[in-house]
């Protein structure tokens, strides 16, 4: 900034002001479960805080829903019934430019048979599942597949999986 006396004499210096704006580095490995429920809520994915990123942009498989923490570097995601397959990716937002993405491979499982009147067998680590058969028989055959386990029932018309 310049000054001009009364005998006009310029005084001072100019002044240039600069924002300094960097890329945004690259994503780190994301860390959340690799393998989900069809119809499953609440799973949360984190990626460790990005250098220079002003904002964080993540993209889910198809019916996959982020329903909380959009833009930071936590997301919490639910798989709706149909979910598929598919990769999470996430990559750093830089107002000079965006950063390299990362992503984590998630395996979406199909819920266990629907119909109640069939011997039902878990495909998948769902907790806190409840089954139950056709009301006032008893005495049915419980099976779960690897990677499965009753946590109560089993052989009478309720059953509780893991």
């Amino acid at each position: 900034m310049k000054g001009v006396n009364a005998a006009g004499t310029t005084n001072g210096n100019d002044q240039t002001f600069f924002t300094v704006c960097n890329v945004a580095g690259p994503a780190g490995t994301i860390t959340g479960p690799g393998q989900v429920c069809n119809g499953g809520t609440g799973y949360v994915y984190t990626v460790p805080a990005i250098a220079n990123a002003n904002g964080y942009n993540w993209t889910v498989p198809f019916g996959a829903v982020i329903t909380a923490g959009a833009n930071t570097n936590t997301i919490t995601v639910s798989y709706t019934n149909p979910s598929y397959s598919g990769n999470i990716f996430v990559y750093g937002v830089g107002c000079a430019g965006n950063g390299a993405s990362s992503n984590i491979v998630v395996i979406v499982q199909l819920k266990p048979c629907t119909d109640p009147y069939r011997t039902l067998k878990c495909m998948c680590r769902c907790w806190g599942n409840v089954y139950t058969t056709e009301p006032g028989k008893t005495n049915y055959v419980w099976t779960c597949s690897a990677g499965g386990t009753f946590t109560a029932g089993g052989t009478n018309t309720s059953s509780s999986s893991t």
